[in-house]
This record gives structure tokens, sequence and C-alpha cells, in this order.
């Protein structure tokens, strides 16, 4: 029989629902690579980085013995080799399976409940930050979850063209082929997720359910047919589980929970997609909870109503049955699982493990909002409303603090830009070794790497009778021995290792680098050189300093910088004479923002220095770049280079007028133009009780670059002695100007900077009349900078702002 002309607005309507499936995937595809590279590799991922740089042998073995299964591990390291271990490649793999994750969604959800409904779910999946989230991290859970819908897809056609699920539509579906896609997906879940067992307990459950439903003369070929599928995945798990379960180890790190805030934990994850502070959002989950419960009650109680666009109400409760699962066991299975026990591995609770089970949720949201319009128009529409608006909501938390912190990447460089034949790295940094090690390996191809020992090596932490038989070994075969201090304190609380290096060798190179350290111990009088022909600048120049300084290049690992990070920028130069060179960190207006004096020592072929600049809360926000200048030299040539970007930093107060104006100078060039005195109310005030507080605003100017960071002390000074301050110092607040936020050495020439200290009254001061007054002072040396006349003598070393007077309450 020839097939009929397809209907025009039939037509329309499957293009119209083409067209939106495609702008849908591709909004899937834009939310999951949106600054999917931005972000560190964190434990998890510089662990899995480590697994595919193994051998696919070793890799495989490895796994047996770890708590994962191999074809994440596998797919990874395709992956890899094809576009590299950058964050952004390597965690592609997950991109792809999650927007893949979309589409299939999209199937399993016109083949359960309709186009309609489909299409809405997979917009929910689509700006779930739930599913965007492990979507944009390197793991295996969202593959999992690929394989996972895949699965459910594969059995609800397998069960439909079999006439177990709603109508059979003989010629239309394919049961062979659906129980074979059914199989491979299933067994391939198993080789990624052992938690994916999950997933087959649910879909047992539902056949169980649905077998029982079937007339009693059909049960048996039912039965024999779904055993084979199971058997078949079994067939295909075998090899694995005979490699894998001599080689699995027993251990647990599960601690016991309240299974209330689980549950809560779950509703806030799935709808919300967040895992902290729940607590706060516990009023928004009532509506999705009710709404939830209200589809499914009303599926239950329906006689003889439509509940889905393609099935009779039968399919329809059959289905609500297959969500009811989704929503009940998974959080029972996990929260067993990650009880603690002595068999297997024990995890603690983490999000991920319902990443598996999200999809069929935002089906069943869908469904229950599509339900709701249909029975109250307005009321759904609302509540669609309220669900868009809370998705879209909460998404951009996805991204908040997603950006490239230069973690170890100059540690690394460090290392092998002086390396030596011989020289041996050893690596104190407890569990951060992944993630060291992420950064080690990414060095560009053929940089020699002196080998990375993890200490401690044979014991299961450092104390004093061991760490001489740790050492001693590897000091016999390595001349010279890099200490890179993780973390150090998990492994090393004690500093022993850095002590017993220090006791036999000299410290040739050593750098902070917050909590963490680098040092490099070699025999007396050994030198450090840098080696360009080992790791070039990550920037190279080779552009000359007048006649005299070459600049051979730099290194910048990354280009945006927040609050709290610091920018660290190696100069690589070749000069035969030292030189002296400023350095300057210049905004998009050519202000500077910092500037160093550096020396630079003779060194042929190259010579390198390093420079941090830190960025505080109060650091001007912007585009900046460097640059740099020999110091006295005949011509001024200045070289600029680099770009970074500052940014999330908290604006400067506007600069007011000040209530009381002065002109008063300091040494170094700064100025304070005046003061304002304030109560707690807001009230300009010369008199305050004892006990309460004052604001003082400070008004100051920097007349040319000031180079060091001072400290700013406001004090209120009395005639009686205060046994709390050991003087007559009876309110006070010493700290760098803007809370610390922001230091003199980054004043920008002229601008004016407000600089509030609030200054609390002791409640035992004595009733009488206070001096008010202020300055600064290096903090090293405890120096204040003088008062300076209008000759620039030095006449004092406060300001006295005025007199206030304090009374007893």
């Amino acid at each position: 029989m020839s097939k009929l002309p397809e209907p025009a607005n039939a037509r329309l309507y499957r293009m119209r629902h083409l067209a939106a499936l495609m702008v849908t995937l591709l909004a899937a595809f834009a939310v999951r690579i949106w600054l999917l590279g931005a972000q560190n590799v964190w434990w998890d991922e510089g662990l899995a980085i480590w697994a595919v740089r193994q051998s696919p042998l070793q890799m495989t073995l490895w796994t047996a013995s770890d708590v994962h299964p191999p074809l994440y591990f596998w797919l990874l390291q395709a992956f890899v080799r094809l576009g590299g271990e950058s964050e952004f490649s390597a965690r592609f793999l997950s991109l792809f399976c999650g927007v893949l994750t979309v589409a299939a969604v999209y199937a399993l959800g016109k083949a359960l409940v309709g186009q309609r409904i489909a299409l809405l779910g997979t917009v929910l999946l689509t700006v779930a930050r739930f599913h965007v989230w492990w979507s944009q991290e390197m793991r295996m859970y969202v593959v999992a979850t690929l394989w996972g819908v895949l699965s459910l897809y594969a059995l609800v056609c397998w069960f439909r063209a079999e006439g177990w699920l709603g109508e059979q539509r003989p010629g239309r579906q394919h049961p062979g082929r659906a129980a074979v896609l059914f199989v491979a997906a299933t067994a391939a879940g198993l080789y990624t997720l052992y938690l994916f067992a999950t997933v087959i307990l649910i879909e047992n459950i539902f056949f169980l359910a649905l077998w029982l439903g079937r007339p009693a003369k059909r049960r048996l070929r039912i039965l024999g047919r779904w055993a084979v599928s199971q058997l078949a995945v079994l067939g295909l798990l075998l090899p694995w589980l005979a490699l894998a379960l001599p080689r699995m180890h027993s251990w647990s790190v599960a601690t016991a929970f309240d299974f209330t805030v689980f549950l809560r934990l779950c509703a806030t994850l799935l709808t919300l997609g967040i895992s902290t502070y729940i607590e706060r959002y516990t009023w928004l989950l009532l509506p999705f909870l009710s709404l939830l419960g209200w589809a499914l009650l009303s599926i239950w109680r329906a006689h003889g109503r439509q509940e889905s666009e393609a099935h009779e109400p039968a399919a329809a409760k059959q289905t609500a049955f297959l969500f009811s699962l989704f929503l009940l066991v998974p959080p029972l299975v996990v929260y067993v699982l990650t009880r603690p026990r002595g068999l297997f591995y024990a995890p603690q609770v983490e999000a991920r493990y319902l990443v598996l089970f999200a999809p069929v949720f935002y089906l069943l949201l869908a469904w229950s909002l599509i339900l709701l319009l249909r029975r109250a128009r307005w009321v759904g529409a609302v509540a669609l409303a309220f669900v868009a608006v809370t998705f879209l909501w909460t998404l951009p938390g996805q991204y908040v603090g997603r950006y490239l912190r230069d973690e170890h990447q100059t540690m690394v460089r460090i290392i092998a830009t002086y390396a030596e034949p011989g020289d041996a790295v050893l690596l104190v940094s407890g569990s951060r070794y992944p993630v060291f090690g992420y950064y080690y390996g990414r060095l560009p191809e053929g940089t020699v790497r002196p080998p990375v020992y993890n200490l401690p090596q044979h014991v299961p932490e450092i104390h004093v009778d061991n760490v001489e038989a740790e050492l001693v070994p590897l000091a016999a075969a390595h001349p010279r021995l890099w200490l890179a201090q993780v973390n150090a304190p998990m492994e090393d609380p004690q500093g022993l290792v850095d002590q017993w290096l220090s006791q036999r060798y000299a410290r040739v190179l050593s750098f902070g680098f917050a909590y963490n350290a680098l040092t490099l111990y070699a025999p007396a009088g050994a030198m450090a050189r840098v080696n360009l022909a080992n790791l070039p600048p990550q920037h190279v120049l080779k552009q000359s300093l007048e006649s005299e300084v070459t600049l051979l290049g730099y290194d910048l690992p990354t280009a945006e910088f927040r609050p709290g990070d610091t920018i660290r920028l190696a100069l690589y130069y070749a000069t035969e004479e030292d030189a002296a060179a400023q350095v300057r960190l210049r905004d998009a207006r050519g202000r500077a923002l910092e500037q160093r004096q550096v020396v630079l020592a003779a060194a042929t072929p190259a010579g390198r220095q390093q420079l941090d600049f830190t960025v505080f809360d109060r650091t001007p926000a912007g585009l900046y770049h460097f640059q740099m200048e020999l110091s006295g030299g005949a011509a001024d040539c200045p070289m600029s280079f680099g770009a970074l970007r500052i940014v999330r930093t908290t604006s400067l107060p506007t600069a007011e007028q000040p209530a009381v104006p002065l002109t008063t100078t300091l040494e170094d060039g700064i100025e304070l133009l005046g003061y304002t005195l304030r109560d707690a109310t807001g009230r300009p005030v010369h008199q305050v009780a004892a006990g309460q507080a004052l604001t003082l605003a400070l008004f100051w100017r920097a007349s040319h670059k000031v180079s060091h960071r001072y400290t700013v002390f406001t004090h209120l000074v009395g005639q009686a002695y205060n046994p709390a301050t050991s003087g007559p110092v009876w309110a006070g607040q010493d700290s760098e100007p803007l809370a610390g936020g922001y230091p003199t050495s980054q004043w920008f020439v002229d601008d004016v900077i407000v600089d509030r200290h609030v200054l609390t009254v002791d409640a035992q001061a004595p009733a009488g009349d206070y001096e008010l007054e202020a300055g600064m002072y290096l903090l090293q040396t405890m120096t204040r900078l003088s008062v300076l006349d209008a000759q620039g003598k030095a006449v004092d070393t406060r300001i006295l702002l005025g007199h206030v007077q304090v009374v007893r309450p």
C-alpha cells in the first residue's frame, strides 16, 4: 500500500517542533560551552588526567582497583589525544554528552508523553543549573546520564513495540533493534558508573509491574525475552567483573547524616542546582513539590481522561509510575550506599550522584506544567512562569567564580626554567598531587621535567623517626632537590622535610605562593641558571631596552585577576652588566597602579626576575598592561607589553567635600586634604559618649607615585592612662587605607582617596577633652611619616585634627 501524503498542517506542526528542538539544542550547547575552560581543574579532574596519561592497559588496570569502571576514561583518553589536555578540551567530552542527553530526553519524552511535553522537558533540562554544572566537569556522571536516557528510551520503544506499554504499533517500531539498543546502552552505563545499577533496578521494578499486569498466558514469553536482555547485559559486564572484583578495595569515607536533610538536598539540587546553604531555599521548593504531587495524584485518579498526547490513560498511569520510581528509588539507594560500612567503597554524600536521574525529573516537571495548563490555564501560566524565572535566576550562579587562576602554573614553569640533569622534585602535597601533576604534565612537549616523588613514599606520614629514611635515598640519587610544598601541613605539619634539607643543602632559590612554597636545595656554592633551551618564555619578545638590556620575553600564566589574587610576572632578560629598571603596571588611561624598581643582575645568555602584584578588594578594576624602562638611561624609551584584566573589585568611595578642609603634607608626597567626623547616625559631631562609636573619614591624595605600603593610624588621645592600650589612647584604629583594601602603593597620582575609620570610645573613658590625631607609618619599621611644613621641614609625626569632648552616658 502506498503511503498517504502528509497533511499540510501536520507538516507545519512537525517543522515547527523540529525548529524549536534545534534552537533548544543550540541553546544547550551555548550555556554549556560558556566559560567551559575558564576554571582550574580540581582534584578529581586532575586524577582523571593523570589516569589518561597512562597507557590504555595501565589505565584499565588502575580503574579496576578504583571506584569507577573504565569506559569514561577510555573515551576521555581518546578526546584528550585528539584535542589536548587544556581545561576546555578535556571537559568537552562532558559538554558533548550533556548536549546529546538533551536530544535524547526529547526522544524519550516524545515516546512517553508526547512532543509538547518532550519539548518543554528539553527546554528545562537545557537551562537546569544542575545538569549544566556537571556538563562542565571532567567527570563521568553526565556520560552515564546519557547512557541512562538511551537505555530508558530503548526500553520504552521495545515495550511499546511488543505491546507491553500502551498501544502496539506494528510496522512502526522494531522490538529487536530496540532491545539491542537497550542492552548496549545499559551495558555502557555499567561500564561508566557502578551507580548505574540503580537505573537497572528501576527498569526491573517497572518491568515487574507491567509483567504482573499482563494476561497469565503471556507472562512466560514476556519473562523469557526480558531475562535474555538482562543476561546479555550481564554477559557483557562479566569480563570486567572478572578483572575488577579481585582488585577492588574496601574503605569508607562516609559519615552519618540526617535523611530528611538529604531529601531536602535532593530536592534543592534537582530544582535549583544548589548544594550549599540549602536551608535558605526551602520556601522555593514548596511550589515545585506541590505541582509534582498534584500532577501525579491527578494522573492516578484520572478515569478515562487523556493525560498525555500519545497514550490512553493506562499508559499515562504506567508512565507516571515509572517517573515516580525515578523520584523515590535513587534517593533511597544513594542514602544506603553513602552510609558508613566496611564492604567495598562507602563514599560521602555528593551532589553528582543524583545527576544520573535528573532528566526524568525534568520530564515529569514538564508533564506537570502542561497538565496544569490544560486544567487551569491561568494557574498553569503562573506556574510555568515561576519555574522559568526560578531556573533562569539560578543558572547564572553556575558561572560565578569561574576563571583561571595561577594555581601552580608559575611554580612548574620555574622548575622547568632552572632544571638541570639529575634534579628531582620532592612534592609534599597531601591529596593535592593530581592538581600539581596536571600543570606539571602540561608543560610544552619536549620540556625536560625532573622526576616527581610524592612524599611520603614508604610510610603513612612523615615524623622525626622516618624523615631520614625517606630522604637519604633521594639525596644520594639526585644532586639538587626541588621541594614543592603544596598544602604541606596535610602531610608534613612540622616542616620536617624542609628542616632536613636546610641542614644539609644551601637554599639556591626560594619562592612563595600564598600558602605554598618552592625551594631549590643544592650543594653550597651551586648556582641556579636559567635554561631557556628547555623552556622558553611563555611570551617571546627579544626587544632591546636602549643598548644595555634585551628583554627576551615574559611569563603571565593567566589574564584575569580578582581580589586576593597575585599577578605573577616573570621577566626574562639578557645583559652583560648589572642594570636597574623600573616596571609599572598601568591602566588603560596610562596611570601607574604600581611600580617596582628591579635590579637585573648580569646574566648571559638569560636571567629571570619575578615580580608579584597583589589584587586587593578596592584595587580599581579594568584593563592593565606592563611598562618597563631602564632607570637613569640616556633616553626615555619605555617598553609596553602584556595585557590583563582586574575584575570583581569593590568601587572606591565617591570623593565628596570634607567637612573640615586641611592642607597637610606628609613625607613621600602624601597629602591630607581634610576630614569628616560623624556619629553613628551620620551627623557631624564634636562630642561623643563613652562606649559609642565615631566614623572618621580622611581625605588623602598622593602628589607622586608612592612605592611603599603605609599603615594609617587614627587615635583619640586623652590625659588619663588607659590600661587597655598602655597609654593615653582611648579609641583608635590602625589599618591600611580602606580597611586594607587599597594600599598606598596602588594609589593613582592626584586621585582623592576617602578612607573611613571607625573609632569606638572605650566605655571606661573619663569625661573630658580629647585630641583626635591621624598619620601614617611603615609597618615593617614602625617608623611614622613626618608632617612637613611649607619649606619641607619635618615638624611632627602626627596630624592633630582637632578636639572631641567625651561625656559619660
